[in-house]
């Protein structure tokens, strides 16, 4: 079978003419914009099984530039082109129909010698009508940090309190940061799997940076009688 890169590559061929503003890199398959305080990437993911053809699908992502160097710094790490406030795997496709999309977000069972011709305005209609929707309605910090706080299905992150701590550190708001941290203890004490000794940890240095917008807090691991 020809190897998924590849056909990563001959996707991202079809796209860039119309993705003038998008660089694409092929260590990674990424396609990505990235502005003064936003980024956009999609990444282009081809996977097989043996005898069962291919799948292509693609990560869509917006890194706030802020938030994301933000949690780099306290981490004493450098932001690197994975770092995304919140992105999407395509082939969780009912999320994008909050978008208004309803066509298709991902294609299996592509054949060996796979002529992209026979989808390629259907990539075209994800890419043009899906994504750069995504990337325009998360262009938006506090959009970004209620679709994390609720979980609505059109964001995913790892660790999601990082970037709704971080967010709250940018825009001074310790409102909602009281708010966030009474939710996140409500979700613990009712059995929800949060790692709970990240969290302490990560808290502890927000407290040190910004004890103006975090109080003391320690998320913890049940509820006390």
């Amino acid at each position: 079978m020809a190897n998924t890169d590849e056909i990563a590559h001959r996707v991202a061929d079809l796209l860039l003419p119309d993705l003038s503003k998008f660089r694409y890199t092929r260590s990674r398959t990424q396609l990505r914009r990235k502005g003064t305080d936003f980024s956009d990437d999609v990444i282009i993911s081809v996977t097989t099984r043996s005898g069962t053809g291919y799948t292509l699908a693609f990560y869509t992502g917006v890194a706030h530039s802020e938030t994301e160097k933000l949690v780099a710094d306290l981490e004493k790490r450098k932001v690197t082109p994975y770092d995304r406030t919140v992105f999407q795997y395509s082939v969780n496709q009912t999320s994008f129909q909050q978008l208004g999309f309803e066509g298709n977000t991902w294609w299996s069972g592509l054949p060996q010698k796979t002529d992209l011709s026979e989808i390629e305005a259907e990539i075209h209609g994800f890419i043009d009508e899906c994504a750069l929707s995504y990337f325009d309605h998360f262009h938006d910090m506090s959009r970004m940090r209620h679709s994390l706080v609720t979980r609505d299905g059109l964001s995913l992150n790892l660790n999601p309190f990082k970037q709704v701590l971080a967010m709250d550190a940018v825009l001074k708001d310790a409102k909602h940061a009281e708010g966030f941290l009474d939710l996140l203890q409500e979700e613990v004490n009712h059995g929800c799997n949060h790692d709970v000794d990240s969290f302490n940890t990560f808290y502890e240095l927000l407290v040190e940076s910004f004890p103006q917008t975090f109080p003391q807090f320690k998320l913890q691991t049940k509820l006390r009688a």
